[in-house]
């Protein structure tokens, strides 16, 4: 029988990278990473821009949420990467790292300075290869493994990149030093970095290289096999596949995302006693805390209309700008842009979260320092046939509301039920408004060059304007959350 000294489950980007990192330190150890979903390696469409929907389909686990009763009691897609390199195999290949202050927070809060800005840059650094060697040396790697490019160093300049500039200068958001997104203090304009090669998608199991590790694809773990060691603590011995068989190691590292991993540890006897107990599970550890604690980021699409389609400022308006091959290699966007919240009303919308008590805005970490709490990103592609139309995608990227994730039975195959509690709070209702009124500003008011020559309204019977009520604002909130 062999006893592995290490079996990862979940070969994603964090489980692909750990294991990588494991045998790069000792070079000795016995590691078996273990994956539910395919070998992504010889899929070239899944590496292509325009990736054919079935395909991306067989690598994703496509989840449902529980109806969220803050939008209108409609489900959400939650959708995670299925197969060798997780969700590097679907997701959007955005380069994004966060604000130093949200990094800066995290050291604060567990009083160590390595989860600070300064403590994690150089693993940021180690991580990347950034094409543009002049941008920002100090902050950025040029040894790393992932490789990172803007849409201007692969020769993509969009009609609009000028207008939506201005634009936001208009409304006081500047351009940041370089233009890098990436820069640290990243509230303003920036180019948006992706994690693509010569517009290629790159998998984290291939990034990082798995050679000497092995490797079990479309394998689904049931559940992690537990039990007390002689001294008293419980120890993991390892793995049971949904088949029944059993695989034992020394240590097991559960690496199968947001809504996998505690599903699994319920599954395995770990969590809240009253649930496992509803299903027939053996409690092998009481923690109600494992699946708590769920946030994700509010994602608000709007759609705009172009007052003249026939300009050719996006895909599919006949502009032969479009045709030329660089305009493959990558998304249909140029810039992505963080901004901060109004100060007037932020108060008095922590307060009602907080009991009634208003915040110490010297103290309140949501007040006491500019937060980059929304981004917006204009895509010029996808939207509709003839490019008479775009969206500007617009994220709330700092959430107080939190939710969930629990099992629905002791069936692994079974969906976790997922409950992200989408504005489940003042403070994210407020965000998200103020979100969309900044995207109202950007797009259609007289206080920019887009919306007083470029864009005709939101195509809608009744568009929004700036002097929309709240009520008015948060419907549309609703609508669009996803």
């Amino acid at each position: 029988m062999i006893i592995w000294d290490c079996i990862v489950v979940g070969a994603g980007i964090a489980g692909s990278v750990v294991s990588n990192r494991l045998l790069e330190q000792d070079p000795t150890l016995k590691i078996l990473l273990v994956e539910a979903g395919p070998n992504t390696h010889e899929l070239v469409d899944l590496k292509a821009i325009e990736t054919d929907p079935e395909v991306t389909r067989n690598h994703t686990w496509s989840f449902t949420s529980v109806p969220q009763v803050n939008v209108d009691n409609r489900t959400m897609s939650a959708l995670a990467g299925k197969g060798l390199g997780g969700g590097t195999a679907i997701n959007g290949g955005a380069w994004v790292r966060g604000h130093k202050v949200d990094y800066d927070l995290w050291g604060e809060m567990v009083d160590d300075e390595r989860w600070t800005y300064e403590g994690q840059l150089p693993y940021m650094r180690k991580t990347e290869t950034l094409w543009d060697q002049t941008t920002n040396p100090s902050v950025h790697g040029h040894q790393g493994p992932v490789k990172v490019e803007t849409p201007v160093e692969m020769g993509r300049i969009f009609p609009l990149r000028q207008p939506l500039m201005d634009s936001w200068r208009e409304l006081g958001v500047n351009p940041l030093p370089s233009l890098d997104s990436n820069c640290g203090d990243n509230l303003g304009v920036g180019n948006i970095q992706e994690n693509r090669h010569h517009g290629k998608r790159q998998l984290a199991s291939q990034v990082y290289s798995l050679d000497g590790i092995t490797v079990l694809t479309d394998s689904l773990v049931a559940r992690i096999l537990v039990d007390r060691s002689p001294r008293g603590p419980l120890v993991s011995r390892g793995i049971q596949l949904e088949n029944g068989t059993k695989i034992f190691a020394r240590e097991t590292i559960l690496s199968a995302g947001a809504y996998n991993t505690p599903k699994l540890l319920m599954l395995s006897g770990i969590g809240p006693a009253d649930k496992l107990r509803e299903h027939g599970i053996n409690v092998i550890l009481d923690q109600p805390a494992v699946g708590q604690n769920l946030h994700d980021h509010i994602l608000l699409p709007t759609f705009w209309h172009f007052a003249d389609p026939s300009a050719g400022w996006a895909k599919g308006s006949g502009n032969p700008l479009f045709e030329q091959p660089q305009y493959d290699l990558g998304g249909f966007g140029d810039f992505i842009t963080a901004t901060k919240l109004p100060r007037k009303g932020l108060a008095d919308a922590i307060a009602q979260d907080e009991g009634g008590i208003s915040p110490n805005p010297m103290l309140h970490p949501l007040l006491n320092r500019d937060r980059a709490v929304s981004s917006h990103q204009l895509l010029y592609s996808g939207i509709s046939a003839d490019g008479s139309a775009i969206m500007l995608v617009s994220v709330v990227l700092i959430t107080t509301g939190r939710g969930s994730v629990s099992i629905q039975s002791a069936d692994v195959k079974d969906d976790p039920v997922i409950d992200p509690n989408f504005l489940g709070s003042n403070f994210d209702r407020f965000a998200a408004r103020e979100t969309i009124r900044e995207a109202i500003r950007l797009m259609s008011s007289n206080m920019t060059i887009m919306g007083r020559e470029i864009i005709d309204g939101d195509g809608t019977d009744h568009p929004l304007t700036v002097d929309s009520t709240d009520e008015e604002v948060d419907t549309l909130v609703r609508g669009h959350t996803g």
